[in-house]
Parts: C-alpha cells; structure tokens; sequence
C-alpha cells in the first residue's frame, strides 16, 4: 500500500476560477500526485494540519536569474535555490547568464525544476524538432529580418521566444526612466523608445508569423496598452511584470537608490496603477520574481554607476499579497493564477490542484507579517527595496511531488 500524505483544513485555492474551498487534500507521496481532494479526502499515513492557511499549487518563475558562475559572490546554487523553495517557487524559467550560457544545474542540487531558456543569435541556433524555450537576451537582436527568421523558427518547432524588448544604443548610459524625479536627481533619462520600439517590433512580427512570445516585464502604461491591443487582435503573446512594477514608482529610486533600480526602470504612478488594472483584468498573464542578485557594491553607490536588479523570490509572495491582494486588486484565486497556472500554462506545463495532478504545493499564511531584512531572506543578495519593510504574507511549507522540501 502507498504511503499517503493528507493535508488537512487547508483553503485550496485553484487559479482556476472556481471559489476557495475548505477541505484536505489526499496525496500519493511514492506516484507524487494528488489522489483525492475535498471534504472527505481520507486517511493518510501522515498527516500536515494546515491550520486554516491557504493551499496554493507551487508557484513557476517564469523570469528570473541565478547568478553567473563568474559571480558566486552574489548568490551560489544553495542560496538562490533556498531563496526560490522558501518562496514558493519549485519552477524556474531561468534567463541566460550575462556570458550568455543557459543556466543548468544537476537535480540533485536543489528541488527546484530549471527550464533553461536557449539564448538564439540566428535561427541556426533553433533545433527544429525540439519544442524549447529560446530568446535573444542578453544580446538583443536588432536586425527585424533576422528576428522575424528566429520568430519563424521558434514557430515552426512550436517553441516560445522572450524576446529581450531593449533597444541598447537608445537606452545609451541613461540611468533611470525620464520625468520629475530623474531630473531633480540630475540623472540621464533612458528613453522610453529603448523599451517600446522593440516590443512594437516583437508584437508586430509575432502576428506575422504565428510565434508565440512572453514578454517577462510588463513595467508602464504604454507597454500595457501595446500588449492588450495585441491580444485583442489575436496575437499569440503573454506577459509578465514582477512586485516592484506594482508597489513602486520612480519617486522610489529617489530613496531606496541602487536598489530599487530595476530593469525596465520604474515609471511616475500612472505606470503603477496601469500595471495594477492590468493584473486584475487578466492582460497580464503572470507575476515573476525577476531575481537579479547583486553584492553591496555594486548596487550601493553612486546610482549610475550602480547596476540594475534586485533580488526577488524572498520577496515575491509577501509584495504579492501586500500591494495586490489586501489591496483587493486581485482575488486569491487570481493571485493562484498569476504565480502558478498561467506561467506553468505558458511553459507547456500543468499546475492545478486536482486529482491525478503533480503535488506540488504551497501553505501560505496571508496575514502573517515580516520585516524584511537579511536574516530573514536566504538569497546571498539582500539588494531589495523592501529591506527593512514590513510585508504581509509568508509561505509557511512548500511539497515537491508530495515531499515537503520547505
């Protein structure tokens, strides 16, 4: 007989529209599914009172960074890994290291699932027989011919292609989005063209040729607008944008410096509240942590000189909860949607908390408050915005395939 894990007086939340439901959920531990759910789902050899905390599926980071091998210093394997489990996060749809090599790691070496993401230059670099995940970060391809060529290729495989969305030569050594506080700051403006000229291409070239494309962060009203008309002319792209573009503005870098400087920059609050309406009317199809860690130098200096990241799985969840779902944005059932089925859903993969499903899991307490400080974040990088904030929500367990690796 196999060993059977019941998690009881659980909230489950599906992301799939329906109503949370107060009940338990039966698990198979040796097949890793989920046998039974409800009110009546059995006995289980062992038994994970959820105390009345929400049961979300595990959440998939569909635009995140491990750090390059190059740069252990800001977050190894362990830490990163620890991070992303400690965030709910078990699938990782990780960008290219700056060297442009995909990130791989060995299973054994941490519980999370990597989807390594193929960076493409040319469409010789795409394997027509294999379904993948290409793009052209970090080195954005600017010739439209040849990437409407790798467009056509990831279609004809039916592979999806993030494309990096950045003109470099007209975002020059701008600093920081342009308006009022980059001008009391003295700093250069990177120009919004950088961001939307590429995206208007992306888009363009996706309804000519059939490819699907995620755009990973969605930051500002204009890009907004750019992908829901896309999508009501039946344009086969998806798009994420990450806590800081729903939770901050440009005025913020004025006192949180390097570490709120994010990629794309943060915009005046017309962007925020754009971003917002979209996550609730469902044209953003998800939330990423956008993990990009960092040391101390490099992001605490003089600003244009710091880089641009901040460190996300901590902090995902919590800012999730704070800014969207107390804030009546979204519903737990959307938030469920927006951090596990939909990016799941656009990797070709399933998440869902149904019988025959994989038991990948997620407790959550949505009342539970943290201060947000290095002994409470696992990633070796704490260059967050948060830090020292008080965040509402915490990820209390999370169960890989049945085994609580959390």
């Amino acid at each position: 007989m196999s060993a059977t894990l019941l998690i009881k007086n659980a909230l489950t939340v599906r992301g799939d529209g329906s109503e949370p439901e107060t009940g338990s959920v039966l698990v198979d531990t040796e097949a890793g599914t989920i046998s039974a759910c409800g009110k009546s789902a059995g006995d289980g050899t062992f038994v994970y009172d959820a105390g009345g905390a929400y049961l979300f599926p595990a959440f998939t980071d569909i635009a995140c960074r491990f750090s390059d091998p190059a740069h252990a210093q800001r977050d190894s394997i362990a830490t990163a890994s620890a991070a992303a489990v400690g965030g709910g996060f078990l699938n990782l749809v990780c960008l290219p290291h700056q060297s442009g090599e995909p990130v791989t790691l060995r299973p054994a070496s941490t519980p999370c699932r990597i989807l390594p993401v193929i960076p493409v230059s040319d469409p010789s670099g795409i394997d027509a027989e294999k379904r993948a995940v290409y793009t052209d970060i970090p080195s954005p391809v600017t010739d439209p011919g040849k990437l409407k060529s790798i467009m056509l290729a990831c279609r004809a495989s039916d592979s999806l292609f993030i494309p990096a969305c950045l003109d470099r030569g007209l975002a020059s050594d701008g600093v920081m989005r342009g308006g009022r506080t980059a001008k009391l700051l003295g700093l250069a403006a990177i120009s919004e063209s950088a961001f939307l000229l590429p995206l208007v291409t992306a888009l363009i070239l996706s309804a000519e040729t059939g490819c699907r494309i995620h755009i990973p962060a969605v930051s500002d009203a204009e890009s907004v607008s750019l992908v829901r008309q896309a999508k009501s002319r039946g344009v086969p792209v998806t798009c994420g944008t990450s806590p800081l573009y729903f939770s901050m503005t440009d005025n913020d870098v004025f006192y949180y410096g390097g570490r709120a400087r994010a990629p794309p920059p943060l915009g005046p609050r017309r962007d925020r509240e754009s971003v917002c309406e979209a996550l609730s009317d469902g044209t953003i199809d998800c939330i990423s942590s956008l993990h990009t860690p960092l040391t101390k130098p490099e992001n605490c200096q003089e600003l244009k000189k710091c880089l641009f990241g901040a460190s996300g799985f901590d902090t995902a969840f919590s800012a999730s909860v704070t800014y969207l779902l107390k804030k009546n944005i979204v519903t737990p059932d959307r938030l469920a949607a927006l951090l596990a089925v939909n990016p799941a859903k656009i990797t070709g993969k399933k998440a869902g908390i149904t019988p025959g499903a994989p038991a990948d899991l997620v407790i959550a307490d949505t009342d539970a408050e943290t201060v947000v400080s290095s002994n409470t974040m696992k990633s070796k990088s704490v260059n967050t915005p948060y830090l020292g904030m008080t965040l509402t929500g915490c990820v209390k367990a999370v169960f890989s395939g049945g085994v609580r690796v959390f």
